[in-house]
């Protein structure tokens, strides 16, 4: 049997070359290898990285599900279009958290020309996509600009020859800027002022580094500065210059602009509601904005020159050890958490490093921000977690009371209706959270134990959260996804893999070796078994050895697979109540378990039964569609 089983999970992997592997393992993209129907069957260290995780821990899983964090199939999946046209494809694929993905797949051919697998590389280019709109944004910005500025901006060549001008440009001339293309600076200049000009001609042809060319012209009594930078063809030969005309008299206008403009940055500054402040690379206070004023019960001018610690002990209150040095040294922004009894505020404090070269930090930016009704909101739903079975316990107490009648016509819609609306509320946070835990054991990978011991218990609590907004969402949906061809050997040993029985059970399957597949929903057949085992798991009295036994065979056009227990086993007088939703008569759970399991079989166009005997055991039964190459033909090819 162990034998059987080792080949099950060798058949979900795939050997690398060591030394293949090291190279693979070096490179920041996602790389995984997939089977035709998506599982991972290996992944490089960016890929268990991802998911917070080792390489090893997500071979099995399908990819969009593990990595995406999508129940389906990701729109515009390239690898599907692999696996139809067998070519490799390439797509821009969004994830959920609003990450960029360029996603690669290129099919890995057998001898007989069929694919065998699939080789699938992500790479994350939310950055270049935001590069690229920036980019194409200056571009459209530089061109609207160039036009736009009031100056007199040209480019010319060595002979002084338009190559291009701006509209101020032309305007002073009396054209449009494409009239001047091929016309001589200096000609046009002696055109509409006069032939006895003061124009540095030569000074400009003469000039190989940017300056500033001071002309002027007493026939118009105007003083220009004409800033003129070569244009290097290489780096000994001038292609020509680009000369900008300013009228000097635009100085101190631009003098007042910036003045203004310096004033509104520090109102901006000082409105924030962050505790912000500018720290030199000998920790001394550069800038404060209110906030931090305030915060500290001071004018901005008094902080300047003192300390962030010995602000914090002169108004009593406990010091915090910030990474100052780190961000200085390595150039890297720190976040840490920081709570002030005196105030009863939790805040987050971020320290950025403001680069003067690429090697050391003239200053840094200490943001102090205010995160305690996130704290509390994160306990809120924690707290929230941890009651929704009592509550949903007490609603089933509820129900029960009510006139059986009625019970009946409105318990399946209710709780539909709540369990979509829960599940829904549930699941966007619960995924802010997972998110978030990742970064913050990211971040804290140095921190004490206490504190990685509560980020664990965090994650364990989220889990079950997890596991409860599933079980909601199932319930509420009877609607089955797209189906597929399921091995149902494989999907067993992929259940017990990630839900693996406790030690006071032992688990046997029992499989022929020509079990055709089924074609069903993968995910949610694996829902049902995952249902069926958590049950078969429980069905001791609490210090019994369980024994479980899974099993199939084939059945003409459906397959039989059984799950047997030896617990406790149901009472006759319950047996008909088993699928009812919120029946139960264990002191945790919803109750909504078979019900689950029986909705989502009859989705898949299967049928369920259950046997029981008291203190004997327990069996159930489901059948599915075996795959035949009818299945997978759409109603036109049927017909």
């Amino acid at each position: 049997m162990e034998e059987k089983e080792s080949k099950k999970q060798n058949s979900m992997t795939v050997s690398v070359d060591p030394r293949e592997q090291q190279i693979l393992n070096n490179i920041s993209d996602v790389i995984l290898s997939l089977d035709t129907e998506m599982r991972i069957r290996w992944a490089n260290t960016a890929a268990g990285k991802l998911t917070g995780g080792k390489p090893a821990d997500i071979v099995g899983h399908r990819c969009y599900h593990i990595l995406m964090k999508n129940l389906d199939i990701c729109d515009g999946c390239p690898i599907q279009r692999v696996l139809k046209t067998k070519k490799p494809q390439e797509e821009n694929i969004y994830s959920a958290d609003g990450t960029v993905w360029r996603v690669r797949g290129y099919p890995i051919l057998a001898h007989d020309g069929e694919i065998e697998g699939i080789i699938e590389v992500k790479q994350d280019i939310s950055r270049e996509v935001k590069h690229e709109e920036i980019l194409r944004r200056a571009s459209d910005e530089w061109r609207a600009t160039f036009d736009s500025i009031s100056d007199m901006i040209s480019i010319v060549d060595t002979g002084l020859n338009i190559i291009k001008g701006n509209n101020a440009f032309a305007v002073s001339f009396g054209k449009i800027p494409k009239d001047l293309v091929g016309e001589n600076y200096y000609d046009l200049l002696r055109q509409s002022i006069g032939t006895d000009i003061a124009f540095p001609v030569e000074e400009i042809k003469a000039t190989v580094n940017p300056r500033v060319i001071d002309w002027y012209e007493s026939k118009l009594d105007t003083h220009f500065e004409l800033s003129v930078s070569p244009i290097y063809k290489n780096s000994k030969e001038i292609s020509g210059h680009v000369i900008i005309q300013k009228d000097v008299t635009h100085t101190k206008k631009r003098e007042v602009m910036h003045l203004k403009a310096s004033n509104e940055w520090r109102a901006g500054f000082d409105s924030l509601e962050d505790i912000l402040c500018i720290i030199d690379n000998k920790l001394k206070i550069l800038k404060v904005n209110m906030a931090f004023a305030a915060f500290f019960d001071s004018k901005p001018k008094d902080l300047v020159g003192r300390s962030y610690d010995m602000l914090l002990k002169a108004t009593d209150r406990e010091p915090i050890n910030l990474p100052y040095e780190d961000v200085i040294r390595y150039g890297r922004e720190k976040t840490v958490n920081y709570y002030d009894k005196k105030t009863g505020t939790h805040f987050e404090i971020s320290l950025s490093p403001v680069i003067e070269n690429k090697k050391t930090s003239a200053a840094l930016v200490q943001i102090q921000r205010d995160i305690s009704h996130k704290i509390k909101s994160d306990e809120k739903l924690k707290e929230y977690s941890q009651h929704l079975e009592m509550m949903l316990g007490q609603l089933t107490k509820e129900l029960h009371q009510a006139p059986e009648e009625m019970v009946k016509k409105t318990k399946l819609s209710v709780l539909r209706q709540m369990a979509s609306g829960v599940g829904y509320e549930l699941r966007h946070p619960l995924d802010r959270i997972s998110r978030s835990i990742s970064v913050l054991k990211k971040k804290l990978d140095t921190a004490d134990e206490d504190t990685m011991k509560n980020l664990d218990m965090i994650s364990e609590d989220l889990r079950k959260a997890e596991r409860v907004m599933l079980d909601l969402l199932y319930f509420s949906r009877a609607k089955t996804s797209e189906r597929q061809v399921v091995p149902i050997p494989d999907l067993v040993a992929i259940v017990l893999k990630r839900r693996p029985p406790p030690k006071s059970v032992n688990v046997t399957t029992k499989f022929p070796s020509d079990l055709p597949s089924a074609y069903a929903s993968s995910t949610q057949v694996a829902q049902v078994l995952y249902n069926l085992l958590q049950n078969a798991y429980q069905s001791g009295n609490g210090g019994s050895q369980i024994s479980i036994t899974i099993q199939a065979k084939a059945l003409h056009d459906y397959l039989s697979v059984t799950v047997v227990d030896n617990g406790e086993g149901i009472p006759a007088k319950n047996l008909s109540k088993i699928y009812d939703p919120l029946f139960t008569t264990r002191s945790r759970g919803m109750g909504i378990g078979l019900t689950i399991v029986k909705n989502l079989v009859e989705a898949n166009g299967g049928t369920i039964s259950v046997e029981s005997k008291e203190k004997k055991g327990t069996t159930v039964t489901f059948t599915l569609p075996v795959h035949t190459e009818m299945e997978m033909q759409t109603p036109q090819e049927k017909k």
